[in-house]
């Protein structure tokens, strides 16, 4: 396991078996100045902190706090599947784990101080499309591919894990 470093973070992709076949658990982040990724749609997770010790130990931190997840509602130890940057912080290497959440139970999740919502998104029939997407700090708009669910517009990191994940085929049904 990696030991975490300022330039490092890590996310944790949940899936579950959901009343409408496979869902991933996402988020909302909250609206704030400090964050360049406010407001947006993302898997739970985040930097990683010098007494993590790993960066798996990061992801389950990030999860604790966002969403209120707890290590045994998990089926299994998640699993490393690879590394990826954000589009804006290209310096910064995210680690993504893979779960799946125990079936049958409640997993009592409810927004912590840097999540406004919590979703299960049922990944059946997820296509990508192309939306304008507004930057307001940045003063700009751009157009962007990512997923569009209802309510819920998955772009940019979120949009490329799970892109990936789909792509091969790692979506927690193991």
């Amino acid at each position: 396991m990696s030991s975490p470093a300022a330039d490092r973070a890590a996310i944790l992709v949940v899936f579950r078996h959901g009343e409408k076949g496979r869902e991933v658990l996402v988020m909302r982040r909250k609206e704030h100045d400090a964050d360049p990724w406010s407001g947006q749609i993302s898997f739970p997770g985040g930097h990683a902190h010098p007494a993590d010790g790993s960066l798996l130990v990061t992801a389950l931190r990030e999860a604790s706090e966002e969403v209120n997840l707890s290590r045994d509602t998990l089926a299994a130890e998640p699993t490393f599947v690879g590394e990826r940057s954000p589009g804006n912080r290209l310096d910064l290497r995210v680690s993504v784990y893979v779960v799946n959440a125990r079936d049958g139970i409640d997993l009592h999740l409810h927004p912590g101080p840097e999540a406004s919502e919590i979703h299960w998104l049922p990944i059946d029939g997820l296509r990508p499309v192309t939306r304008r997407v507004t930057l307001p700090r940045r003063g700009f708009d751009l157009e962007v591919e990512g997923y569009d669910s209802g309510p819920l517009f998955i772009w940019g990191l979120t949009y490329r894990v799970l892109s990936d994940l789909l792509t091969k085929g790692k979506v927690g049904d193991g």
